[in-house]
């Protein structure tokens, strides 16, 4: 009988020679793959912490199972959900999870990015420009798209401040180019920033511009 061994198909057990069991488990395996997704991840706003709450789902083939271990960050963990209080910086969740044997992984991502803050001033140089006192934008991880700006007063600059892990390339409103100044240093108390002022003053009203 040490040939012998069992293996459960359908959730019963068989006897079955060694050998033959070996096959059948790597068919198993092959046709009903044991996978795992990941999720909780997204863009956040850099200096607002967050409850970071990362879940996972195990399936064998198209069947939800549970795993007989899990560790997210080589922490170990329960149930499908694991909470993680006060992150405040870019952080990769690595989840691990083992099921009769068999380890998969997967993983998401919560990254932290500081607002960006785009309108209308007087200041000629970004030394005496309160960037806070722009508009603030959604969260984003580039400055790319479309945005509709007023401007309260004839002679204000434009000016477009971003964090300065990133990079303004070509302004433009209506088709044509909105010439820019080479970019000038700047910081909140959150980030330093890159800010462009356009070269010059801009009439009173609402202005559409296009970021690339």
């Amino acid at each position: 009988m040490e040939n012998i061994t069992k293996i459960n198909v359908g959730g019963v057990d068989y006897e079955v020679r060694k050998d033959l069991a070996e096959k059948v488990t790597a068919l198993e395996d092959k046709v009903f793959p044991l996978t795992i997704s990941v999720s909780g991840g997204g863009t956040f706003e850099k200096g607002v912490p967050r409850t970071i709450t990362v879940t996972w789902t195990v399936k064998k083939g198209d069947d939800t199972v549970t795993a007989d271990s899990v560790t997210v960050n080589d922490e170990s963990a329960s149930g499908t959900s694991k909470q993680f209080t006060n992150v405040s910086s870019t952080t990769t969740y690595i989840v691990k999870a083992t099921k009769d044997g068999t380890q998969v992984q997967g993983q998401t991502t919560a990254t932290f990015v500081a607002p960006m803050y785009f309108g209308f001033a007087d200041a000629d140089a970004a030394a005496s420009l309160s960037i806070t006192s722009l508009n603030k934008q959604s969260i984003k991880t580039s400055p790319a798209g479309t945005y509709i700006l007023n401007n309260s007063q004839t002679g204000n600059y434009l000016w477009l401040c971003v964090p300065s892990s990133m990079t303004i390339n070509r302004v433009t409103s209506s088709g044509f180019d909105i010439p820019m100044e080479e970019q000038q240093p700047g910081s909140t108390s959150v980030d330093t920033y890159k800010c462009y002022r356009s070269s010059s003053q801009i009439n009173e009203g609402s202005v559409t511009i296009v970021i690339s």
